[in-house]
């Protein structure tokens, strides 16, 4: 018989569900990967929530070190948040109609918003090449970001 005739199963190795959450963003990088996820379900007549419990979370995971555990999963403040995408331990969020916050991620249990760069118009995509960040800001052209200058959000 051929070597590969019957080759193995697949397996299921790690598994992990969002409760009450749907996932709105997904980017990976290297080992890590970074969620956002909004509030799901109904929420019942007469009843009341906080803020943590209907804004947008960000979750970020370590597979190398926790599988598919959150090493972070925190509420952001934010609604109709979305990610961009990841730069040199950095982390691109869109703040809906408001602009990009720049997220140090290079402790990922620990990670702390760096930067936030106003962009006028809706910013719909970014690309990174090196220290350099190009975000599309519809009608209002190209925005560009340099990383070494970002951490101008006090600590």
């Amino acid at each position: 018989a051929h070597p590969q005739a019957n080759p193995p199963a697949a397996r299921l190795i790690d598994s992990w569900a969002l409760t009450d959450q749907y996932p709105s963003g997904l980017v990976r990088d290297g080992d890590r990967f970074f969620l956002t996820a909004r509030q799901g379900g109904a929420v019942p007549a007469g009843t009341t929530r906080t803020w943590e419990a209907t804004s947008d979370r960000l979750l970020i995971f370590d597979t190398a070190t926790s599988g598919l555990k959150p090493v972070f999963d925190r509420p952001t403040g934010a609604f109709g948040l979305s990610i961009m995408g990841t730069q040199k331990d950095r982390v691109f969020l869109n703040l809906q109609a408001a602009g990009i916050l720049v997220v140090d991620v290079s402790k990922p249990a620990a990670p702390v918003a760096t930067d936030f760069r106003r962009t006028l118009g809706s910013a719909t995509h970014l690309e990174s090449f090196g220290d350099d960040v190009f975000i599309a800001s519809g009608y209002f052209g190209i925005d560009h970001l340099k990383l070494s200058a970002t951490g101008t959000l006090p600590r």
